[in-house]
């Protein structure tokens, strides 16, 4: 049976044969097939079945959803946390018609989201790269945040494989650097959530972080989840978290300052940034690359220096007999070199937390939606 890459392309979902996205389509895939769909949205194998909960981490750059199969394999599910305005549907349905470009009608308008959009950005950089999301919480000055979000959570989570199931999603702790608190943002996230048919449940992108990285080491230890608008901390001892917060300084920041200084697109940047090749260690490339360089380092640099800080002036902090580990996640964790760099940072410092070991957990870009499922499922099973 021959796979219809057209359709795929558009960001269609498969559900063996059960339901679709599309009520019109009805193409099943088979399993030798899945390696030809790593870029939809959603991909089901054929006779599958999931257990109770499913992980949601809600990133200003990524949305990832994980779930378990019976198997014990985990599922994860990825979109560009984007968007792009086409314009009023009246007015752009008919190129649109002609056009293979993957769009998403909301209404009365016409939109390019999530992946789709970050490549639209990339080739055109005349195009403005719209974000329902800023600094890891609803972006406020975007009007249109809320239906585009919405989309996207429906996108990435699809429908509940079981009545009310749980859905774990995530969100920043406290940041340290703006006036900003994330009770709406919460509220807001849980109601499309339940909207969708779930019950809905909360967690700390440091904690769900901790839970991934941390569970060889009875728990103890750091987790530091350095997405695209937030960088969120976590000090864990024995399971219990002493010390949460998170700061603005990150991924986007690392995009925005260098974009400025070479005088380029912010997505190109991006773009350089996540190539496979992009090596952090490599310090005599073109001057885009020096410029995200040196604002790496001052990133990692300025969270060991507010970790530092914090643990020294705050009350409660547990003692650790032994060494522990730092563990990295999120998309900016992501770069070779990052381990290095973060390791030389971190020998220039006083750190008053006796150090073994710094390492980027395995798939960094999935870690916080995996740590969220573990407290999905285990939430499931007191049910």
């Amino acid at each position: 049976m021959s796979i219809d890459k057209e359709r795929l392309n558009k960001g269609l979902w498969f559900v063996g044969g059960q339901r679709t996205a599309d009520k019109k389509l009805k193409q099943v895939l088979e399993p030798e097939q899945l390696d030809d769909v790593k870029d939809t949205k959603f991909v089901i194998e054929k006779g599958g079945k999931y257990m109770n909960g499913v992980g949601f981490d809600i990133g200003t750059g990524n949305i990832v959803s994980a779930r378990k199969a019976e198997d014990g394999k985990i599922i994860t599910t990825c979109e560009r946390d984007a968007f792009i305005f086409l314009g009023k549907w009246d007015e752009v349905q008919n190129k649109l018609s002609r056009s293979s470009v993957s769009y998403t009608k909301i209404d009365d308008k016409a939109y390019v989201i999530g992946n789709a959009a970050y490549k639209h950005a990339n080739v055109f950089g005349n195009v403005e790269l719209r974000r329902p999301m800023a600094f890891g919480m609803l972006n406020p000055t975007e009007k249109e945040a809320l239906p585009i979000i919405k989309e996207i959570f429906s996108s990435v989570l699809g429908p509940p494989q079981c009545e009310k199931e749980v859905c774990c999603f995530v969100t920043p702790s406290e940041p340290i650097d703006i006036e900003s608190y994330v009770i709406y943002h919460e509220d807001v996230v849980k109601a499309i959530v339940e909207s969708l048919g779930y019950t809905a449940v909360n967690i700390k992108e440091g904690v769900a972080l901790a839970y991934a990285g941390l569970v060889d080491e009875e728990l103890t230890g750091l987790s530091l989840s350095f997405g695209a608008g937030m960088l969120n901390v976590c000090v864990m001892y024995e399971g219990l978290d002493c010390l949460n917060f998170s700061i603005t300084k990150t991924g986007d920041w690392i995009d925005t300052n260098a974009s400025r200084d070479v005088d380029i697109p912010i997505a190109h940047i991006t773009a350089i940034k996540e190539d496979p090749e992009f090596d952090l260690l490599k310090t005599g490339g073109s001057r885009e690359v020096k410029a995200i360089i040196s604002y790496y380092r001052f990133v990692i640099r300025n969270v060991l220096t507010q970790i530092a800080h914090l643990f020294n002036t705050s009350t409660g902090m547990p003692y650790f007999k032994n060494p522990v580990k730092i563990v990295c996640g999120g998309g900016t964790a992501s770069a070779k070199g990052f381990v290095e760099i973060f390791q030389q940072e971190y020998d220039k410092l006083d750190f008053p937390i006796n150090i073994k070991a710094i390492e980027v957990i395995d798939e960094p870009l999935y870690a916080v939606a995996k740590g969220a499922l573990s407290e999905a499922l285990l939430t499931a099973e007191r049910k």
